[in-house]
């Protein structure tokens, strides 16, 4: 029953680390779509750990209005900046752990309506995706789609590899266990054996002995 326990507990301990290592591995996708009127600005704060793949789409509606986009980092330094916006495509890799905002303010146009000056919503739609851990999957500009999708691709197989090599170490221990386990159980069937044939012997022993002695007692 002890060897059948400690071999179901590395199964459930391999299964684990096996499940908790593909969802390392899985991106995650979140999309917003807020209006922004004058010189009022709105922020997106994420909590990220460190070494985390970051990238960020931004799409500004209607044609012609832009945003000025400042992604700052946990201790409110700025990360990065562009000063207009309309549709822009962003990558960066988390260096420190912690609340990372992007943050987008309008350039306000104003329309006159009937005589009137009217300030006109500008509606951003933003998609911000969280890789794997500790993979860059930087993207150069100048490279074309297939080269860019080829680039994310050959970063996947990095990360495949490195949970197969995991999986690999996690068995590798499991079959440690198991031996130091069945040397263990060998061992004490040895000595139970060892303890039987000592009680069997003590207990002839002391027979021998009583039969002699009774015999010693009806001679007297």
């Amino acid at each position: 029953m002890k060897l059948a326990t400690a071999h179901d507990a590395g199964c459930l301990a391999r299964q684990t680390m096996v499940v908790l290592a593909l969802l390392l591995a899985i991106s995650y996708l979140q999309g917003i779509k807020f209006e922004l009127r004058g010189k009022n600005f709105r922020c997106i704060s994420e909590d990220l750990d460190p070494y985390m793949f970051v990238q960020g789409n931004v799409s500004i509606a209607p044609v012609g209005r832009s945003v000025k986009l400042d992604i700052k980092r946990p201790d409110g330094k700025l990360l990065s900046t562009k000063p207009k916006v309309e549709k822009e495509e962003f990558n960066f890799t988390t260096d420190a752990g912690g609340d990372y905002k992007i943050c987008f303010q309008p350039i306000s146009i104003k329309q006159t309506v009937n005589g009137t000056d009217q300030d006109l919503p500008t509606i951003v739609e933003f998609k911000l995706k969280v890789g794997a851990a500790g993979v860059d999957f930087i993207k150069d500009e100048n490279k074309t789609e297939k080269e860019h999708i080829a680039n994310n691709i050959h970063s996947m197989n990095k990360v495949s590899k490195q949970i197969l090599q995991d999986i690999t170490a996690i068995r590798s221990r499991e079959s440690a266990i198991n031996k130091k386990i069945e040397n263990n159980g060998s061992f004490l069937r040895f000595v139970s054996i060892v303890s039987i044939v000592l009680i069997v012997a003590v207990a002839i022993a002391e027979i021998l002995y009583l039969n002699k002695f009774f015999i010693l007692q009806k001679v007297a």
